[in-house]
């Protein structure tokens, strides 16, 4: 784990978990850290302009630039902290470049693996050369009901250190992916809403 990440983990415990003795037990902490990733990351990250309101809805607070620094770096951005009515603990970033990011101590990586895995818009990708060690890589498609083009993003769900908990559930759009240059995934079929 590089140390930006553990100084996030710390930074994160001290910023919005505020647990009481049965907060580990206390409702469907993946399921509601899932949700959020699905609101602000793939379906909100065409519109990035409207994080502040979507934040704002759910109760969210943008982090001062001095504790936002840990969850963006090395890149800069925004990022905004909360609690779920569940007490689960969050911080949503969204980066210069267009990446969205949301950080959970709480939620357990390997049930949020299991949702990605169960979720028509996810489709794991073993050719993402570029993702770190520790690091499952996905794609998500989705076709815009506009008829515009699909959206794209490469996912990346990154586990903890073994004996930790918490993971950090990031898409990487796939515009940003071709500015940097960076390799892209083969891309399924778009997963098409009923």
């Amino acid at each position: 784990m590089t140390g930006s990440l553990k100084a996030a983990r710390m930074l994160l415990a001290g910023i919005v978990c505020a647990a009481s003795p049965g907060h580990a037990a206390a409702g469907p902490v993946e399921a509601e850290v899932f949700q959020i990733f699905k609101g602000f990351c793939i379906y909100g990250l065409n519109n990035p302009d409207d994080f502040p309101n979507r934040a704002r809805t759910i109760g969210a607070i943008e982090l001062e630039a001095d504790k936002a620094k840990p969850f963006l770096e090395p890149q800069t951005g925004r990022a905004w902290g909360g609690q779920t009515p569940g007490n689960t603990a969050y911080v949503v970033v969204l980066t210069a470049y267009g990446v969205c990011a949301v950080f959970s101590t709480d939620a357990r990586a390997e049930i949020v693996q299991h949702l990605l895995d169960s979720d028509p818009v996810f489709r794991r990708s073993e050719r993402l050369s570029w993702s770190l060690q520790g690091e499952h890589g996905y794609t998500a498609v989705m076709a815009r009901r506009d008829g515009g083009p699909d959206f794209r993003a490469a996912v990346m769900l990154s586990l903890p250190p073994p004996g930790l908990t918490g993971m950090r559930l990031g898409a990487i759009p796939e515009r940003t992916m071709k500015e940097l240059k960076l390799e892209t995934p083969n891309w399924p079929n778009a997963w098409r809403p009923n």
